[in-house]
């Protein structure tokens, strides 16, 4: 189990450099007693929510901005490494934001959320990681058809049960 800060960039609209952030939790399963041919592979879940932290320009032009997320998926860990494990994983998921437009009674929507990202993991202690992981969201057919796509960096740690 994971928690970690994360800071993350939105464009909504006229707010291309409104910055959020908020707290992330994330859970990894890998499989361990595996058949060779799934060697590095895992599942991922995680939450997101971000709500505070606004910069100063979402401030002014999007005061409750809020983004909720729900994902999971496959991880691929890059195991060659004694103390660090470079990953890739790719997430679908459930998103749910609060913004404010000037179109009347608009201002909360969800989108399903496809989720590729990466980082790395750093083995700090016997048990315990350091994880600096970059993700590119894209909330499809968000306003008039158009792609939402937010990125941000979460720094975190984690506890390996194994």
């Amino acid at each position: 189990m994971n928690v970690s800060e994360d800071a993350s960039r939105y464009a909504l609209g006229r707010c291309n450099d409104s910055r959020l952030g908020g707290g992330a939790l994330w859970v990894d399963w890998n499989f361990y007693d595996r058949p060779w041919f799934l060697h590095g592979f895992g599942i991922e879940v995680e939450g997101r929510d971000l709500n505070y932290g606004r910069s100063s320009h979402a401030e002014k032009y999007e005061p409750n901005l809020r983004q909720d997320t729900a994902s999971g998926g496959v991880i691929y860990r890059f195991r060659h490494y004694p103390r660090f494990d470079p990953y890739a994983k790719f997430l679908v998921g459930f998103g749910s934001i609060d913004f404010n437009l000037n179109v009347p009674n608009y201002r909360h929507d969800t989108r399903t959320v496809y989720t590729p990202g990466g980082g790395l993991e750093y083995r700090a202690f016997r048990n315990v990681w350091v994880r600096s992981d970059y993700e590119y969201q894209a909330w499809t057919n968000f306003i008039r058809g158009h792609t939402m796509d937010p990125n941000g960096v979460t720094i975190g740690a984690e506890y390996e049960f194994r």
